[in-house]
C-alpha cells in the first residue's frame, strides 16, 4: 500500500510507536499496515504535503503513478476512518478459532500446524482454543506441547468427553473474538484460508 508507505514522512511519538510495536510482536501481527492504523487512531500524526513523494504502483501489470496531492487525501481519509471507526486490525481479539479434540492424535499436530501457518500471514489479533474433550490416547500430550511453543497464540483446554455439539459450546464460551471459526482437528486449512476470509470481511464490512 503506497499511502501506509508514505509513514516515512510523518512525525510521531516514539513511545506510542514502541507500544505499537510492542503490541504486535506480542500478537504475532506484522507489516505497515497495522503499526500505520495504530498510529492513526492515536491522532498524533502529522504530514506535511510537500513532502510526499509521487509513487509508481502495478495494477494487473500496469504501472500507475499518483502525486503528492493525491497521496495527502487518501492520509486524510484512512486517519478519519482510522480514528471514528472501530478498525479491525486495532481490536483486541477479532477471530477466535476453535478445535474440537478427540482421540485425533495421529493428526493433531498436522492441523496445528496449518492453522499457525495459515496465521502468519493475517495481521489481526487471534486466538486458537483446543479442546481436549475427554480423549484417551495422547492428544493431550500433543496440546500442551503447542501450547508451550506459542503460549501467546494458543489456549489449551481439558474436559470430560460430552460430545461434538458440547465441546463447541464450550469453545463458545471461552472464545474472546469477534468471529469464530471451527476447525476439525483431523483436518488441516489452506495458507491462504484465514486471510481471505478476514479480508472478505473487512472488505465488506460484513457483520
Amino acid at each position: 500500500n503506497n499511502t501506509i508507505a508514505n509513514a516515512s514522512s510523518a512525525v510521531f511519538r516514539k513511545g506510542d510507536y514502541y507500544n505499537i510495536m510492542e503490541e504486535a510482536k506480542r500478537y504475532r501481527l506484522a507489516g505497515d499496515w497495522y503499526t500505520y492504523m495504530g498510529i492513526l487512531r492515536l491522532g498524533k500524526i502529522s504530514y506535511c504535503k510537500q513532502s510526499l513523494n509521487y509513487h509508481r504502483m502495478q495494477e494487473k501489470s500496469v504501472t500507475l503513478t499518483t502525486n503528492a496531492h493525491k497521496e495527502f487525501d487518501e492520509i486524510v481519509s484512512l486517519q478519519n476512518f482510522a480514528m471514528n471507526v472501530d478498525s479491525l486490525v486495532c481490536r483486541d481479539i477479532m477471530l477466535s478459532i476453535i478445535v474440537p479434540v478427540y482421540n485425533t492424535e495421529k493428526y493433531l499436530a498436522k492441523c496445528l500446524d496449518s492453522i499457525i501457518q495459515a496465521l502468519e500471514k493475517v495481521e489481526i489479533k487471534t486466538e486458537v482454543l483446543v479442546i481436549n474433550d475427554g480423549s484417551t490416547d495422547n492428544s493431550k500430550i500433543v496440546i500442551e506441547k503447542y501450547k508451550n511453543e506459542h503460549p501467546q497464540l494458543i489456549a489449551a483446554y481439558d474436559k470430560p468427553n460430552g460430545g461434538l455439539s458440547d465441546v463447541k459450546n464450550f469453545g463458545l464460551d471461552h472464545a474472546k473474538g469477534e468471529f469464530i471459526s471451527f476447525i476439525d482437528s483431523d483436518d488441516f486449512v489452506d495458507p491462504e484460508m484465514f486471510y481471505d476470509m478476514m479480508n472478505g470481511i473487512m472488505n465488506s464490512s460484513a457483520d
